[in-house]
């Protein structure tokens, strides 16, 4: 009883690791053998200056858009995964997490507001109590005419005071003022009612002095200092000298061992290999599918007959339908061009196998290690 229930959950533990491994291979033959296709168009003309690229991969389930206008001065650049554009999954998370900071910030206000509540309510009572005694006791309260009579002779008293006080503070400040004229110094003032000099004068001119004596040394300072350092930058410029004097002796080492290693290990055989794997891929990631027109024109007949025939040798059959139309009378340039094809990621794992493979390259990459 035991060992079957063993056997069924291992068998169940297996089931799930062979739907997982098949699941993997499943994603990892359709990355690399379900093709991305890219769709490109450029209008550049009078009427329009734009431009737009499209990449999709797997009917649609990941695009990619990129588009932009000179004369609007617009760009756009859009992802969709399943149809979805990230900028709205973060609009939603936003949305999502201002909601829960609004349903925080409610529920704090009410545990607030709630006790303060709570008080008012039990204060109430209070304060009505508290009302009601001092109307009680102001209405006790009756006052007597003796206690009349003796605050108004209180009144009479403080009102005679008040004017004895500013009486005196007057006469005060008149004979504040007396002393003071008489004690002022007359000898400030000659015949004529100039002022006299001062040595206040001579005070200022000290101070003067002073400070020039100080900027002056302090010039000689900084002066004493610079023809100290003459000496440290003299060595460092001779030394940038001798740097840059050695500097072409190490390049011209540098170059004499390169072309040495290229001839160790065969650099022409190695680079019409890497050319061919180059040209291997190019064919395989060529443009499928063009249309449309291209105008251009230099000015010149003999060096547009030129450019016109290097178009046609990069121009792939597959893109007959483009209208190649030189103009030799004048110089202009319009188009208004959409290409079309795919990639398929294997061919560039297999270009790049072939080359990390290839016992030539890698004895030349350890040889640069080593020189360098």
């Amino acid at each position: 009883m035991i060992l079957s229930v063993i056997l069924t959950i291992l068998k169940i533990i297996g089931i799930l690791l062979l739907a997982l491994l098949l699941l993997v291979l499943l994603l990892l033959t359709a990355f690399l053998f379900v093709p991305i296709r890219y769709r490109a168009r450029v209008a550049y003309t009078e009427q329009a200056r734009e431009g737009e690229v499209r990449i999709t991969w797997l009917l649609h389930l990941v695009s990619l858009r990129i588009a932009y206008d000179l004369k609007e001065s617009k760009q756009l650049l859009q992802l969709r995964i399943f149809g979805i554009s990230p900028d709205r999954v973060r609009a939603f998370w936003g949305r999502r997490k201002a909601k829960k900071s609004r349903r925080r910030q409610e529920k704090t206000r009410q545990t607030r507001t709630a006790p303060e509540q709570t008080k008012q309510t039990k204060m109430a009572p209070e304060q009505t109590k508290n009302i009601k005694t001092t109307s009680e006791q102001t209405k006790n309260i009756k006052t007597t005419p003796e206690q009349s009579n003796r605050k108004n002779d209180t009144e009479i008293q403080r009102a005679s005071g008040d004017r004895n006080v500013g009486e005196n503070a007057d006469t005060a400040q008149n004979v504040s003022a007396d002393n003071a004229s008489r004690r002022a110094p007359q000898s400030d003032h000659d015949d004529t009612g100039q002022r006299a000099p001062q040595n206040h004068r001579a005070d200022v001119s000290q101070k003067s002095v002073r400070a020039r004596i100080r900027n002056l040394l302090h010039r000689f300072r900084a002066l004493w200092d610079k023809i100290r350092q003459l000496p440290a930058k003299a060595l460092r410029l001779f030394r940038r000298l001798r740097d840059s004097l050695r500097k072409p002796a190490a390049a011209l080492q540098k170059a004499r061992d390169f072309y040495r290693v290229l001839q160790e290990y065969d650099a022409g055989t190695l680079f019409r290999e890497l050319l061919a794997v180059m040209k291997r891929l190019f064919r395989h990631f060529r443009v499928r599918r063009g249309t449309g027109y291209f105008r251009f024109g230099t000015g010149d007949p003999s060096l547009t007959g030129e450019i016109t025939g290097v178009i046609y040798l990069f121009i792939p059959a597959s893109c007959g339908e483009i209208q190649i139309e030189p103009q030799f009378t004048e110089s202009m340039l319009q188009m208004d061009l959409e290409i079309r094809g795919h990639v398929r990621l294997i061919h560039l794992g297999t270009a790049a196998w072939r080359i990390f493979r290839n016992k030539k390259l890698r004895g030349l990459i350890r040889a640069f290690r080593k020189g360098a």
